[in-house]
């Protein structure tokens, strides 16, 4: 069950790029074409006793720039 979801951060091509750029040695090449979106995401999952517990993570969304 999604209990909430927020924006967290945008990243331009440009952010993209530096960030490709700075992990250069560990990353494949790599040409940012979109804007990526980071959501986070918080909602309910359950734990080894089947309790619920709130868990979170994020979810990156390109956007496509040329449409």
């Amino acid at each position: 069950m999604l209990n909430d979801g927020e924006l967290r951060k945008t990243n331009s091509i440009v952010d993209s790029t530096q960030a490709i750029r700075e992990a250069a040695d560990r990353t494949p090449d790599v040409i940012p074409l979109y804007e990526v979106k980071q959501y986070r995401l918080t909602y309910l999952t359950p734990d080894k006793a089947g309790n619920l517990i709130t868990a979170s993570g994020i979810v990156a969304v390109p956007k496509n720039q040329r449409a």
